[in-house]
């Protein structure tokens, strides 16, 4: 209740550790990049997301502005914890049928309004993490909350907003 109280009703600022967030961040980069890459489609794609690994951990440690050699066990340990859920992640993919050529990764679901009448145009925007379809009628829509945003776009419409759009 305090915490609540201070950073909503207060809103004291809070100084965050962005290791909080990195994993998420990284994992979720990597899938990102197993939908844009078309990993999937590839002899071995477990094993070509965790060649991504790396890369991901660097750019999110970029972005953060943190540097792993500060901490080499916090690296050394996300790593690891990338090597232990990204191979569930595909096999869950593969298993629910979430790939199909009308899959997206950080899929733009911001679309444009325009009144002649009144001469007027506004964007409704919306990204949602991943948006699957198997005949583009039946759509499903995941947004998870892993990442160092989790905190800022909640809201319990959130999902139906998404569906509208892309609707």
């Amino acid at each position: 209740p305090r915490r609540y109280e201070f950073r909503y009703i207060q809103k004291i600022p809070v100084q965050r550790d962005p290791r909080g967030s990195m994993f998420g961040s990284a994992i979720g980069k990597v899938f990102q990049w197993f939908y844009d890459k078309k990993l999937w489609a590839t002899v071995d794609p477990v094993l070509s997301c965790l060649q991504l690994v790396e890369p991901a951990l660097c750019e999110v440690f970029r972005e953060e502005g943190f540097d792993p050699s500060a901490d080499p066990g916090y690296r050394s340990a996300v790593r690891q914890d990338m090597a232990t859920f990204v191979p569930p992640g595909v096999e869950t993919i593969r298993k629910l049928g979430l790939v199909t050529a009308y899959s997206r990764a950080e899929a733009n679901l911001s679309v444009l309004y325009g009144s002649e009448k009144h001469d007027m145009t506004i964007k409704l925007g919306g990204r949602a993490d991943f948006v699957h379809s198997q005949d583009r009628a039946d759509v499903c829509i995941i947004d998870g909350k892993g990442s160092k945003h989790r905190e800022k776009y909640v809201d319990s419409g959130q999902l139906i907003w998404y569906a509208v759009q892309h609707y």
